[in-house]
């Protein structure tokens, strides 16, 4: 939606060139020059808060392309001379950079993300490290070194105190969702439904889960996952650190906006070079599953299980061997049980950022899907433990 925004505030600057009104006026002041700045200062926040995507570098790109060609009328307009008339040249450009703005506004529409209804029942930040200890933030203004998020049932308050009734209708639209897609998921969804009748009173003993995105994506890519596993009766904390980065290639690249874009492409275009840094990065991993056993205690959470994706598998295996009183078990995505098409380490990715997905050359699956079966199966793994 934010990017829609951008090719919003610039459609007037790259369309004003057109309008009779305001060719011929020659007492008005050209206040459209001021819009690309507002873009450009969108597009900068943007990629502040989600990193370097292609999506977002392509709005980047065109904004700049249109603030540079209107520079000289801002200027103009600066210091207050009233000049509307356009050059030939001017305008002909102006023509170009409409096609690109409606046609990267196309390609939005066609790759524009899945949504999920998703209820996040707490969000705690923190600062402190693992050394001193983690503590809630007491004020804005204090850095924010750790977040999390804790996904409960949106239907039932937090999955506890749940009726016959209501897991039979959700089991029935589970299984009528599940009829559009493959033979293969009608089947796990007709056993879900099985399953969701059978184990009421068990749902309401479940612990919690504890979630951390693996480094190509971060907890938001996983959404789907941790909205179903949330909706069988699970408290899911998913967490997120800042004050651990990754060293990957010592470079640029290892600046926070754009480590994870790079280390996708590293990992389409080079996957020997994350065969040879392994231990680094199942080691980055651990630390931050290290960090959140503190967190999880200090929520009063003696026992949990893990919901772990790519790297973070054998950081988790790890993690189980220092705390096995806490761990109750694991769940391994895309290795307990093949999730076809699943990319390791993604999440629901394809869901939620279909474009670079798309650009990435994996084969494209805008449905949740994936993470039905994956919270299908976390779900029946952890239950045979109780």
């Amino acid at each position: 939606m934010s990017l829609l925004l951008v090719v919003i505030i610039n459609l007037p600057v790259v369309l004003r060139t057109f309008v009779h009104s305001h060719i011929h006026n020659a007492k008005q002041t050209d206040y459209f020059t001021i819009l690309p700045f507002i873009s450009l200062c969108i597009c900068i926040f943007l990629i502040y808060v989600h990193g370097l995507m292609w999506s977002i570098f392509g709005a980047l790109v065109i904004t700049l392309i249109i603030l540079f060609t209107n520079i000289g009328r801002f200027y103009k307009f600066c210091i207050h001379l009233k000049k509307t008339s356009f050059s030939p040249g001017f305008v002909a450009i102006s023509a170009i950079e409409t096609v690109l703005l409606l046609g990267y506004m196309c390609v939005l529409f066609v790759f524009f993300p899945s949504f999920i209804n998703v209820d996040i029942s707490k969000k705690i930040v923190y600062m402190g490290d693992a050394k001193s200890g983690y503590v809630e933030k007491g004020t804005e203004l204090a850095r924010t070194t750790a977040k999390v998020l804790i996904y409960r049932d949106a239907h039932n308050d937090f999955g506890f105190d749940k009726k016959a009734s209501d897991n039979e209708n959700s089991a029935l639209t589970e299984t009528a969702e599940v009829a559009e897609t493959t033979e293969a998921t009608e089947t796990i969804q007709v056993a879900e439904a099985t399953e969701l009748a059978e184990t009421t009173e068990a749902a309401e003993q479940k612990p919690a889960v504890l979630f951390i995105s693996d480094i190509f994506a971060d907890e938001t890519d996983s959404v789907g996952t941790l909205a179903y596993l949330a909706d069988k009766g699970y408290a899911v904390y998913s967490m997120t650190f800042y004050d651990r980065k990754l060293s990957y290639f010592d470079d640029v690249r290892d600046v926070n906006f754009i480590s994870k874009a790079a280390l996708r492409n590293e990992n389409k275009t080079n996957k020997d070079g994350f065969a040879e840094k392994y231990d680094k990065i199942v080691k980055f991993n651990y630390d931050k599953y290290d960090s959140a056993v503190l967190i999880m205690t200090e929520l009063g959470i003696d026992q949990f299980y893990i919901l772990a994706d790519g790297y973070c598998i054998p950081a988790a295996e790890q993690l189980a061997e220092v705390y096995p009183d806490k761990i109750v078990n694991i769940y391994k995505i895309n290795s307990d049980n093949e999730i076809p098409g699943y990319v390791d380490g993604y999440g629901n990715f394809s869901a939620t950022k279909p474009l670079e997905w798309a650009i990435l050359g994996y084969k494209m699956n805008r449905r949740w899907d994936d993470a039905k079966r994956i919270a299908f199966f976390a779900n029946k793994k952890f239950t045979k433990t109780e």
